[in-house]
C-alpha cells in the first residue's frame, strides 16, 4: 500500500490534463454504441481484428499495451470473445454512484486482482494504466491515506463518490483522498513501474514474456529503455520468433530489432495478415 506525496498530487493534476486530451478524431473517449462504430472499426482495423481472431484459435493471446485509451476494449464485441483485463465485478466490495437524468444509482465497480487472469482467450495488460482506472484510498491507523485497490470506472460514474463495503463492521468506507484516474505518462513514468498495482502488471509482463511462443510488436517505437530491457531480459529471442510491425521504422526501432533478432514487417495494421508472421524458428 502507498501513501500520497506532494509529487503524487502534481502527477494527479498532470494526469487530469492529459486524460481530457485522450480522445479519437471524433472527440470520443468511450464507445457506447457498439453498432454505430462497428463498421468504422472494421474498415480501419479489419485485418488486425481478423489476425487476432485467427490467433485465438490456437493460442492464448496476451496483449500488453502502453496506450491509455479504450480502443482495444471496444474490439471485444467484434471479436466475439471476452477481453480479460484483470478487472471483475463479481465479488468486488467497491461501489460508485451512477448519475443519470437527475437520479443517482449505486453500482458495484469492477476491481483488479491478478487472480482474474485465467481461462481467457485474450488477456489485456495496460502496463501504463488507463483513462478509466481509478485508485481507492483507505486511511490507516496512522491517519495516512494509502492506495489499497484499483477500480475500473465507466462513463457516468461519479468518481468523487467511491466507497468500500466493510463486511466485518457492516458499514461503508469512503475513499479518503483525491479521486482521479491514474495512468503513467511523461518522461518519468518508469519510476512508477514498481508502484502498487503497476508492479503486478509488470510482473505479469515478465512472466508472459518468458512463457510466450512468439512475440509480435505493433506500434512501438523502441524508445522506452525499461520496456526494451524487459523484452531483452525475459523473451527467448534466440530460439523464438519476434516480429515488429511498422510501415516506416526509425533507426532506433531498427537497432532494437537487430538486438532481439526481430523481423520487421513494413506494413500498417490495416494491411497485415497471418502469413506475415510465419517463421522457421
Amino acid at each position: 500500500m502507498e501513501k500520497e506525496t506532494l509529487v503524487d498530487y502534481l502527477l494527479n493534476i498532470y494526469n487530469q490534463i492529459v486524460q481530457d486530451l485522450i480522445r479519437d478524431r471524433k472527440g470520443r473517449q468511450y464507445y457506447e454504441n457498439v453498432d454505430s462504430v462497428r463498421c468504422e472499426f472494421q474498415q480501419n482495423y479489419n485485418c488486425f481484428i481478423d489476425f487476432i481472431t485467427s490467433l485465438v484459435k490456437d493460442y492464448i493471446v496476451d496483449v500488453h499495451t502502453l496506450n491509455h485509451d479504450l480502443l482495444f476494449e471496444s474490439f471485444s464485441n467484434i471479436l466475439n470473445t471476452e477481453v480479460n483485463d484483470g478487472f471483475k465485478e463479481y465479488g468486488s466490495k467497491y461501489y460508485g454512484v451512477f448519475c443519470c437524468n437527475g437520479f443517482e444509482y449505486t453500482c458495484r465497480l469492477q476491481a483488479y486482482t491478478t487472480d482474474n487472469y485465467n481461462q481467457a482467450s485474450i488477456n489485456l495488460y495496460k502496463l501504463h494504466g488507463s483513462v478509466n482506472y481509478v485508485p481507492f484510498y483507505k486511511k490507516g491507523v496512522d491517519g495516512i491515506s494509502r492506495k489499497i485497490a484499483y477500480l475500473k470506472s465507466n462513463k457516468g460514474i461519479n468518481i468523487t463518490q467511491l466507497y468500500m463495503e466493510d463486511e466485518n463492521k457492516g458499514e461503508f468506507i469512503y475513499s479518503e483522498s483525491e479521486r482521479h484516474y491514474d495512468f503513467l505518462t511523461g518522461t518519468t513514468k518508469a519510476i512508477r513501474y514498481n508502484d502498487f498495482f503497476f508492479q503486478e502488471l509488470f510482473c505479469n509482463f515478465k512472466c508472459n514474456l518468458k512463457n510466450a511462443e512468439k512475440l509480435i510488436i505493433i506500434g512501438y517505437g523502441g524508445k522506452d529503455k525499461e520496456i526494451n530491457k524487459y523484452i531483452v531480459d525475459n523473451f527467448d529471442y534466440e530460439h523464438k520468433p519476434v516480429f515488429i510491425v511498422d510501415p516506416k521504422p526509425s533507426e532506433t526501432l531498427m537497432n532494437f530489432a537487430n538486438r532481439i533478432n526481430a523481423q520487421i514487417i513494413e506494413k500498417t495494421v490495416s494491411e497485415i495478415d497471418g502469413s506475415d508472421f510465419e517463421s522457421s524458428k
